[in-house]
């Protein structure tokens, strides 16, 4: 992939009802005017993540839309859905894959509720959600656990997890932009579960099935699909522990993965947990005929690094910002995020810039959704998803410079 210079002038050119603005001279003391052309679709956001290029809001087949989920025709095309899962994810023999009311986070409660209770817990939390995980574990479930934790933009030491303890992790901080890099740290011998919230990793990164029992994920970013549904797939040994394990906590009929057997196989054959929407199910379905005209897992990868390398280009070009996290072998490519230090230090002021230069783009159209979450440290956060297109995000950091002008 070519180097591109993104800060040299662009030539305005006004389209009706456009108010140009002056130029201004941008940090490399270069004239910065605004950006000619805007980004086609400037949805960045990290979910929901913004849909395929080739989707369209076509009207569902009434079936779907009018149909109960226990019919015969509901329940055949939600186990085609689960069979087209695990052929593109490549799943090994005995996995089972369960739908899961409440997206994401219902999949992950599910998993740990169902699963934790007969051995000590390795938590590692190092952005937002997996440090509310360990929470959970920790204060509602009061388990007895040992907690690795990091500084937002850093990766806990993996290795000091125990083979006799589970172990409950996320596998990309979306918040923090930092990645699990692999999982050779993982032992094949191990005798406690490794349960995973994947929700921003699946379809986008290379996986190790063999070093995972339990994993919980969504439709809504990876693949641009609705929210709503969570997804969960079980190894054989954590299958095992739902047969032979009984909690000692009440469990809530939401998340219950026990029925009137030890544990509800109709969940793997179609069924569902409660009343779903129909019509979520339809735009998985078409989600993953996307993923798969990409070329599967390999193709989704192949677009994720295409558009990490026109971050990471204009970033190693720019001087007012920089990645939050330092070491590249930990950066997620997938989840992106932007921090303006330097130059500003002061947490509020921080703040206030970042909420300046993503106001000032979502008011020209140019990018939405851009502010990391509150609970991080200052900084941007820029989806760079298989389903964002390549040439919009190197639109998006033409307007980024344009934007930083503006608040200087």
């Amino acid at each position: 992939m070519s180097k591109q210079s993104f800060t040299s002038e662009i030539s305005p050119q006004k389209t009706s009802g456009e108010k140009q603005t002056q130029p201004c001279v941008g940090s490399d003391g270069k004239l910065l005017l605004k950006p000619a052309l805007k980004p086609e679709r400037p949805f960045f956001s990290s979910g929901p993540c913004v849909k395929p290029l080739s989707w369209r809001p076509e009207p569902f087949c009434p079936a779907f839309a009018n149909r109960s989920h226990r019919s015969v025709f509901a329940t055949a095309f939600i186990k085609t859905l689960l069979d087209d899962t695990r052929a593109i994810l490549n799943l090994p023999e005995g996995y089972a894959i369960v739908h899961i009311p409440g997206s994401g986070t219902g999949a992950i409660n599910a998993l740990m509720y169902n699963l934790l209770g007969p051995r000590h817990v390795d938590l590692f939390s190092f952005e937002v959600f997996s440090r509310r995980w360990a929470d959970e574990v920790a204060d509602q479930l009061k388990l007895p656990h040992t907690r690795h934790e990091a500084a937002f933009g850093e990766l806990p030491d993996l290795t000091q997890c125990s083979d006799d303890h589970d172990i409950v992790m996320v596998l990309n901080g979306t918040t923090s932009g930092v990645c699990v890099p692999n999982l050779d740290w993982i032992s094949e011998k191990r005798q406690g579960l490794v349960i995973c919230d994947a929700v921003s990793a699946i379809f986008a990164t290379e996986i190790d099935w063999t070093k995972i029992d339990a994993m919980a994920f969504s439709w809504q970013k990876t693949l641009g699909a609705e929210a709503g549904i969570g997804t969960a797939i079980l190894s054989p040994r954590a299958l095992q522990r739902l047969e032979e394990y009984v909690p000692s906590w009440p469990l809530p009929y939401t998340v219950k993965l026990k029925g009137g057997e030890p544990f509800q196989k109709s969940l793997v054959v179609g069924g569902v947990i409660s009343t779903p929407s129909m019509i979520t199910f339809d735009e998985m379905a078409k989600a993953l005929a996307w993923g798969r005209s990409c070329g599967g897992v390999p193709g989704l990868m192949d677009r994720v690094e295409n558009n990490y390398q026109v971050i990471r280009s204009w970033v190693e070009q720019t001087t007012w910002c920089q990645f939050l996290v330092r070491d590249p072998s930990i950066r997620s490519h997938i989840a992106v995020t932007l921090s303006l230090a330097p130059m500003v230090t002061e947490k509020a002021a921080a703040w206030a810039a970042c909420q300046k230069i993503s106001d000032l783009l979502a008011g020209e159209n140019a990018a939405f959704d851009i502010m990391n979450h509150s609970h991080a440290p200052p900084s941007l956060r820029i989806w760079c998803g298989p389903t964002v297109e390549t040439e919009d995000l190197q639109r998006l950091c033409h307007w980024l410079d344009w934007a930083h002008t503006q608040i200087s």
